[in-house]
């Protein structure tokens, strides 16, 4: 299928995704293009994984440029949790000037080439510095864990058990030396913030709640109501064949005395025949979430937010099992609001059954989960918030704006 050109006429609305896995950052990106779209602009896309966003995309014609990649260094034993948002960006070269130099002349040349009356980032803290001292205004959207409030003068430890990378003061000092004759005088959380932040979560999901104001918005999307209490309790399991320890989570489930399915990405057919040996059911074709958890009792994921979010508003108990910084703190914070809770790094599989079978019969979780969801008011999603933020931010003089 024909893309779009760049040069559609209508004044452009770039969107980018810098870091980050899965496709949460493109799904936000997506519903904001459309939106964007009734309004008059031609949305151009900047992502991380254009292939895979191209699936997410479907039949949309809009360009879609591979952004800038952010190439992370190689540590010594390949593990890697971050103690503060500082450690992700040494770990993407944030302390070489040199290197962040060339990410961030990277970024300035899509820019130039899009041209847009609009730029929106998620998880894209290059492209601020991109257009830091420029006349393009960038809104950042994203989870709570992506946007550190702009208003700290420093990335406050959020994973105390974390690997040190890089210091605040070894970033900044980069940065100010790449974005030279640019004078800039607060923190690196405000040089990477753009001129307006969108944090699009629940604010028990955002790592920085007690620092941001305003609060997270809650979810971009709607989000499903409340389901009632199933009758019977049965769990369900969203997993990478690839993830950490896997094989251990589904030896754990399969031993499970309840009832349960799941859908596992990348599973085999020898996988099929383990679950239909033990009497529980894996999805080969990826059902719809609402429709899994709506006779669910527990879910059993990796910590994604798009998960997390929807049992929460659905009021089903969790269990995670991450597999990186967010998703660790995604799990924390479920635990510590008593909806569920996070298993440690490389758990047996015996101590995975006993969470399962213990979390579906455990009559004070499900009633916490559900008090969450039934606390939860309005559900029609942040999109309209967002979207005029975006507009606000529109550069009035573009040159492009209004063209026929």
């Amino acid at each position: 299928m024909t893309a779009r050109p760049i040069g559609s006429g209508r004044p452009r609305a770039l969107l980018a995704w810098e870091l980050g896995d899965g496709f949460g950052h493109v799904g936000r990106l997506l519903a904001l293009a459309e939106r964007l779209e009734q309004e008059g602009f031609a949305p151009v896309f900047a992502l991380r994984d254009p292939i895979e966003a191209r699936r997410r995309l479907g039949a949309r014609r809009d360009p879609v440029l591979q952004a800038p990649l952010a190439m992370t260094r190689r540590l010594r034993d390949g593990k890697f949790y971050a103690r503060s948002f500082a450690d992700i960006l040494g770990l993407i070269g944030y302390d070489d000037a040199e290197r962040l130099g060339a990410m961030v002349e990277s970024w300035r040349a899509l820019v130039a080439l899009v041209d847009p009356a609009i730029v929106v980032g998620d998880f894209s803290p290059t492209l601020a510095l991109a257009t830091a001292g420029t006349e393009v205004p960038l809104l950042q959207v994203g989870s709570g864990f992506a946007l550190p409030p702009a208003q700290l003068d420093h990335f406050p430890i959020i994973n105390p058990a974390g690997t040190p990378i890089a210091t605040d003061r070894d970033l900044l000092d980069a940065a100010r030396r790449v974005l030279a004759p640019v004078v800039h005088r607060g923190g690196l959380p405000a040089l990477i913030a753009g001129q307006r932040q969108c944090a699009c979560t629940w604010p028990i999901f955002d790592p920085y709640r007690a620092r941001r104001a305003p609060a997270a918005l809650g979810p971009l999307g709607p989000t499903p109501p409340q389901r009632p209490t199933p009758a019977i309790p049965r769990w369900f399991a969203y997993l990478a064949a690839d993830a950490p320890n896997v094989a251990g989570v589904i030896d754990g489930l399969l031993a499970s005395r309840h009832p349960g399915a799941a859908v596992i990405r990348q599973a085999d057919a020898r996988l099929a025949e383990r679950f239909e040996r033990a009497g529980k059911t894996l999805h080969r074709q990826l059902p719809r979430l609402v429709d899994m958890l709506a006779d669910a009792s527990l879910v059993i994921h990796h910590g994604g937010i798009s998960t997390a979010e929807t049992a929460l508003a659905m009021g089903v108990p969790q269990l995670i099992a991450s597999r990186h910084l967010e998703q660790h703190l995604t799990g924390r914070a479920v635990a510590a609001t008593g909806i569920g809770r996070a298993l440690p790094v490389r758990s047996p599989a015996a101590t995975i059954t006993d969470a399962v079978d213990t979390l579906l019969e455990d009559r004070a979780v499900a009633a916490r989960a559900a008090r969450e969801a039934a606390a939860i008011g309005d559900r029609r999603g942040a999109l309209d918030s967002v979207l005029a933020a975006a507009l606000s931010l529109r550069r009035p003089s573009h040159r492009h704006a209004g063209a026929a």
